[in-house]
C-alpha cells in the first residue's frame, strides 16, 4: 500500500488537472463512500466500512473550510487505503489534524499522507512554491491555491519545500508537535519543550499578543542541539491559530 500513489491514481482516474477541479464529494459518491455531517464530540471524523461501501461522518462543528476539507480527505484516505482489508470496522479520528498529522499510528499516518497528496500533489506543490521566498505570505497563498488548511500547507512545505525549514505548534507555552525537512540544520526539541522567552511566539503566551513579522532569533531559542554555537540564527514567523488557541511557528535557515 502506497498512500501517495493511491491519491495520485484518484487524480488520474478522474482527470483532475488543477486544484480547482478536485471535488471530494463527487469522487466519494462515485466510489460508494457516503458523506454525512453531524455534530461530534472529541472527533473530527470517523468512517465505518460495510460490504461494498463505507460511511464517513464529518464533524459539522468544524469552522475552518480547509480543516473540514482535510478531514474529509483523511477519511477518504482510510477508505482508499484500507477498503480491501476491512469490513464492518469503525474508525474514529480523535485528534485534530494539527495534533495527529505526524501520528505514529500507521493507519492514521497513511490517511494523512493520502490527504496531503490528494489536496496538494507534490509535483504541483513544488511548481507553485518554486524558488519563491519562504514566509507565511507564501504559505497562505499556497493554502488558498490548493484550498487547504494553513497547517497542512505549512507541514507540506516543511516536508518537501526548497528552503530548509521547520514548523512548530505550541499551546499553553509548550510545543505540541514539531515537523522539519531533512535539510534543516537542527533536529531536537525536547518533549513538552517550554517556549523560550526569547522567541517571538512567547509574546502571545505572555501578553496575548502576536507578532506576525519575520524576525531573526538565535537557533538555541528553539533547539537544544546547537552544540554551543552562538552564531547560528533562524528566521522566525508566527501566526495565531484562533480555532485552537495555539501558535503556529515557521522557522527557516538564516543566511547572511
Amino acid at each position: 500500500m502506497n498512500p501517495s500513489a493511491n491519491a495520485l491514481n484518484i487524480l488520474k482516474d478522474y482527470g483532475i488537472k488543477k486544484p480547482g477541479d478536485l471535488n471530494l464529494e463527487d469522487i466519494s459518491f462515485a466510489e460508494n463512500l457516503i458523506i454525512d455531517e453531524e455534530p461530534m464530540e472529541n472527533a473530527l471524523g470517523r468512517i465505518q466500512f460495510k460490504k461494498g461501501l463505507a460511511i464517513a461522518k464529518i464533524n459539522s462543528n468544524i469552522i475552518e473550510k480547509g480543516q473540514k476539507r482535510f478531514t474529509l480527505a483523511h477519511e477518504m484516505g482510510h477508505y482508499f487505503n484500507e477498503r480491501e482489508l476491512r469490513e464492518n470496522d469503525l474508525f474514529t479520528c480523535l485528534n485534530e489534524d494539527i495534533n495527529s498529522f505526524n501520528s505514529n499510528k500507521i493507519w492514521e499516518a497513511n490517511a494523512n499522507e493520502f490527504a496531503s497528496e490528494l489536496l496538494m500533489p507534490s509535483e504541483w506543490f513544488k511548481k507553485f512554491t518554486g524558488r519563491r521566498k519562504l514566509n507565511f505570505d507564501l504559505i497562505k497563498d499556497t493554502a488558498g491555491y490548493f484550498n487547504a488548511s494553513l497547517t497542512a500547507t505549512a507541514i507540506k512545505y516543511a516536508n518537501i519545500g526548497s528552503t530548509p525549514s521547520a514548523v512548530i505548534m505550541s499551546k499553553g507555552e509548550k510545543v505540541i508537535w514539531h515537523c522539519k525537512n531533512e535539510y534543516f540544520p537542527l533536529k531536537w526539541i525536547p518533549k513538552n519543550y517550554k517556549v523560550d522567552r526569547k522567541s517571538k511566539a512567547y509574546k502571545f503566551f505572555a501578553k496575548n499578543e502576536i507578532d506576525e513579522n519575520d524576525n531573526i532569533v538565535m537557533a538555541n531559542t528553539w533547539y537544544e542541539d546547537t552544540r554551543g554555537r552562538d552564531d547560528l540564527y533562524l528566521w522566525e514567523q508566527n501566526v495565531f491559530m484562533s480555532n485552537y488557541n495555539s501558535v503556529l511557528t515557521l522557522l527557516w535557515q538564516f543566511e547572511d
